[in-house]
This record gives C-alpha cells, sequence and structure tokens, in this order.
C-alpha cells in the first residue's frame, strides 16, 4: 500500500513539473461550479491529483466506518450468543439444584452434589488413644508410658 502511494506521487510530480512551461498553456478556460479557470495543464492535473486525494480520504473513510460496523455486529453477534447459552446453563443449574433440594444434596460450583446441613453428619470424634499429630501417625513422635 505505501509502496503505490510513494509512486503515484512520484508520477503526479513528474507529470505536474513536466507541464509548467509556456507550451503547456490551455487553449481554452473552463468552469467549475462557476469558477472559471485558465492556466496551464500542470495546474489542471494538480488539481485532479488533488480532487482524486480528497475522494480517496473519503472512501477510505467510508470503508473504515463500514468495518468497524461490522465488527461491531460480529461483536454483539457472539455476545448474544454467549448470554443465550449463559442463560440456558443458568436454567439447568437452577433446575438441578430444585432437584437436589428435595433429595437433600446440592450441587456446587464444580458440578459435585454435596449434603446439605439437614441430612450432613457430624465429624468423627477422636479418641483419646489415636494419635494427632502427624510424627505420632508415623509411630516417630513420644512414646507415651
Amino acid at each position: 500500500g505505501f509502496l503505490l502511494l510513494v509512486i503515484a506521487a512520484i508520477v503526479a510530480l513528474v507529470g505536474i513539473l513536466t507541464n509548467l512551461g509556456t507550451p503547456s498553456e490551455l487553449t481554452t478556460g473552463f468552469n467549475i461550479f462557476g469558477i472559471p479557470f485558465s492556466g496551464r495543464t500542470g495546474e489542471l492535473f494538480l488539481f485532479g491529483v488533488v480532487v482524486g486525494a480528497v475522494g480517496m480520504l473519503g472512501l477510505g473513510m467510508l470503508l473504515r466506518g463500514l468495518g468497524r460496523r461490522r465488527a461491531e455486529r460480529r461483536e454483539a453477534k457472539e455476545l448474544k450468543k454467549r448470554h443465550t447459552k449463559l442463560s440456558e446453563e443458568l436454567e439447568r443449574e437452577r433446575a438441578a439444584r430444585a432437584e437436589g433440594a428435595g433429595t437433600g444434596t446440592e450441587r456446587t460450583q464444580t458440578g459435585e452434589y454435596a449434603e446439605s446441613e439437614s441430612t450432613a453428619r457430624p465429624p468423627k470424634q477422636r479418641s483419646a488413644e489415636q494419635p494427632t499429630s502427624f510424627k505420632d501417625r508415623l509411630g516417630l513422635g513420644r512414646r507415651r508410658q
């Protein structure tokens, strides 16, 4: 893209500079929107280059805007799909939780079922003879007499 722009600029510069002499005088003038113009062919070529550059700038702005709009629509579509998927997943989890409430189990965030407080068993109590520390369990702790 940049190489084409440089080549176009060189061609425009050469076209303007080679058509500025006396033999390049326009024999008749012309009007643009009621404004009379006369001069050399190089000046006319320069006007053409300016009009072309402004046209390309406008086209570039138009295409950039269309591309941005297309990207926004694509993102909105992806967000809508994600929203639908998450809504369905939430409904499934609520349904599973409602089913689990009747059996005394509830589904945790990891997808595992845990017992509710009403059906949970109390933790086992350790007896005095059971070792409590890691060393005691391995038989490396102080020996009881």
